[in-house]
């Protein structure tokens, strides 16, 4: 998946853009990392697949130099990324400019995944034509005939987390869902049928 743009980070460190298409995406919000015992000023935030975290950097006299940024899981571990080198690592100057870094790095999965699953859908027609089209909030909806007639279809990065809501009509679908989509394995409209189904019959 993505890492970080520095591009997309203003010189002021305000994070720079395109919010992703996904509704299940929500930006990240920042509070103390309690993991970390070395450092009250660690702060850390959850993705619906990383944890993010900033730690200060500390040079003489325990003054702040800049701040390392990593995310990660426990089947990835930390990657530590930034634009600039504190203490000869990637880091950033400033708070601001971290917080920006790892905002960016997080939209920017989503969006990748919005994209997979517009190639996995997007131009799929049959002999009836085109199977999918966007609606007004610019989601995917996919015509399925049988059991719902049509749905709308999203991302999200939670993994596992294939569901479908009912009164929104709405099937969610995990990258591990999508990926055999995009990789021509896998049928993808008897997959959304098989949620729909299973979610019905719970």
């Amino acid at each position: 998946m993505a890492t970080h743009h520095p591009a997309q980070v203003s010189a002021n460190g305000s994070a720079e853009f395109d919010p992703p298409e996904s509704p299940h995406y929500v930006p990240l919000e920042w509070h103390q990392d309690v993991d970390n015992f070395d450092d009250d000023d660690a702060i850390a935030a959850e993705g619906d697949d990383w944890t993010y975290r900033i730690c200060p950097v500390r040079g003489e006299a325990d003054q702040v130099i800049g701040y390392r940024i990593s995310g990660g899981d426990f089947e990835s571990g930390d990657n530590v990324f930034g634009s600039s080198l504190i203490d000869g690592k990637p880091g950033e100057r400033t708070l601001a400019r971290a917080k920006a870094v790892a905002d960016v790095d997080y939209a920017a999965r989503y969006r990748e995944a919005d994209v997979l699953l517009n190639d996995a859908l997007g131009g799929w027609e049959d002999d009836e034509g085109p199977r999918v089209h966007r609606n007004e909030h610019g989601y995917l909806v996919f015509r399925i005939d049988e059991p719902v007639d049509e749905i709308e279809v999203v991302t999200t990065l939670r993994d596992h987390s294939a569901d479908y809501d009912p009164d929104a009509r709405r099937v969610t679908v995990c990258l591990r869902t999508i990926l055999p989509w995009v990789s021509g394995y896998g049928d993808a409209l008897e997959a959304l049928r098989h949620i729909v189904r299973r979610a019905q019959k719970a």
